[in-house]
């Protein structure tokens, strides 16, 4: 059978428990799609399916494919699981979860949301704003809204918002009609040699907007090059007296016809940043638009918001009805996201895995008034860990202590010699004498830290794994452990 959408159904995915892959089967059984699903363990996203009618197998067994017409895998389903078998043995057609995006997006009219970092946060503002102005927009983003509860939704409305994977290519299925490109910087080192690479990829991309489409970049963040990609006319955006603003404003043109200049004709100028968030002015090609007020921390969100506008004005939310609902918008889980606190003592988690990241969120944390920040960061990934091993040492030089773990392994396989220690080596070849730690085993960063946390004190757990226990487990050791969901981004 096929549903009205011309998606052939049912429709069960192998290795549903991601937040990408539970959002779009969320999405295809919303919109009356018979859905199922499978994982190795259970977890929130599965819970949910399970809550909203999808039934989800723990384990894998090629029984469980059943009656299915079309089969979805996550990137991190191995040739050899039986329910992939079990499909190929069928000559079922067996989609890549962009493949099954992209299929979804061609109901709605779609925002793509890419780049190295920022695109959970960036597209759950456009998400949000969408949603506070009753344009009924359908989103998959990679992490729960902490104002909806849920990393995806369907209205409608007719657009969707979407999360754009570089990590492996896939982007490359999507057609969306609006583009944002946060940053480009060399990551995912499996997959690509160098940094080359990951720009032939964003180039591709964005070459594939329609002549009336729209691509957002940010100027200064290693997007530049995508200027001339494009038929679809483009807005650069950056912050006033920066590198992405050091040229006159208005320089920002369509595709291959402009675009050329170093400016960024949609800026921001900063009256306050701080731990809890943001103040700033924006103004299109020097002309004041008016003041946004941000309850998210950091200058990165501050661009963030920036992208969010340019994409949002595209959708017919302009400036004046969504800079007022900015200021409503209270981040996305694991973005700067408190956990709880005990005796003056905060636990605040974020989920940075990249240098780059780290560095923001460090720079967020340290704008505030705590007496020491001190950070917990658990790598992600073995081969990332190798090559970035001394950018990440010098990003964590920047807390006042630092703990470092093992790795957490996620798709890869354990590679000989590398290890968390690692970065301890490379940070103290920036900070000799630390103070900075080893600790492999999060069980043991918990003790460190219940012996030696004071009022006045931040724990700061970073990293895309599990760290996030370390906090919870610290608070609960710490004899006040925060009810799970109470707390705000960054209050």
């Amino acid at each position: 059978m096929r549903h009205e959408t011309g998606i052939p159904q049912p429709v069960h995915f192998i290795g549903v428990g991601g937040a990408g892959m539970s959002g779009i089967a969320a999405v295809l059984s919303r919109l009356g799609v018979v859905v199922s699903g499978s994982d190795l363990k259970a977890s929130r996203y599965t819970r949910h399916l399970e809550e909203c009618g999808v039934p989800v197998y723990i384990g894998h067994d090629a029984a469980q494919v059943g009656a299915a017409a079309l089969v979805v895998i996550s990137s991190a389903i191995p040739p050899g699981n039986p329910e992939l078998q079990e499909a190929r043995r069928r000559g079922l057609p067996v989609l890549q979860r962009a493949e099954m995006l992209a299929r979804v997006m061609t109901t709605r009219r779609g925002v793509a949301v890419a780049g190295t970092h920022g695109k959970t946060t960036t597209s759950s503002m456009i998400s949000h704003v969408m949603l506070r102005c009753d344009r009924r927009p359908t989103f998959l983003v990679g992490g729960d809204l902490n104002d909806v509860g849920s990393n995806a939704g369907v209205g409608d409305g007719e657009w969707l918002v979407a999360e754009a994977d570089e990590s492996d290519g896939s982007l490359l299925f999507l057609r969306p009609e609006v583009a944002v490109v946060t940053n480009v910087e060399l990551d995912h080192h499996a997959n690509y040699r160098c940094l080359a690479d990951v720009r032939d990829v964003f180039r591709r991309f964005v070459a594939l907007l329609p002549p009336g489409g729209l691509l957002v970049a940010a100027r200064g963040a290693g997007a530049d090059f995508l200027a001339g990609e494009t038929e679809a006319a483009i807005v650069w955006y950056g912050l006033e007296g920066g590198a992405a603003a050091s040229a006159p404003a208005g320089s920002a043109g369509a595709g291959r016809a402009g675009g050329h200049d170093d400016a960024a004709n949609l800026t921001a100028q900063i009256a306050h940043v701080d731990d809890r968030g943001s103040v700033f002015e924006v103004r299109r090609d020097g002309r004041r638009l008016g003041r946004v007020e941000l309850h998210v921390p950091g200058e990165h969100n501050v661009l963030n918001a920036l992208a969010a506008l340019a994409a949002l004005a595209h959708t017919g939310v302009g400036f004046d009805e969504a800079a007022p609902q900015l200021s409503t918008f209270s981040g996305a889980a694991r973005r700067f996201q408190e956990i709880g606190r005990h005796d003056g003592i905060v636990v605040i988690d974020d989920y940075a895995h990249h240098p780059t990241e780290v560095a923001a969120t460090l720079k967020a944390a340290r704008s505030g008034s705590y007496r020491r920040v001190i950070a917990v960061f658990q790598p992600h990934l073995f081969s990332r860990t190798r090559y970035l091993q001394r950018e990440f040492g010098r990003a964590l030089t920047m807390a006042d202590e630092t703990i470092v773990t093992d790795i957490f392994p996620a798709r890869e396989e354990p590679e000989p010699g590398v290890t968390g220690k690692l970065i301890v080596d490379a940070y103290l070849l920036e900070r000799p004498g630390g103070p900075v730690y080893y600790l492999p085993r999060l069980g043991d960063a918990v003790r460190h830290l219940q012996a030696r946390v004071r009022p006045g004190d931040l724990v700061l757990t970073i990293g895309a794994g599990d760290v996030p226990h370390v906090g919870e487990r610290l608070l609960a050791a710490l004899g006040d452990a925060a009810p799970p969901g109470d707390a705000g981004a960054g209050r």
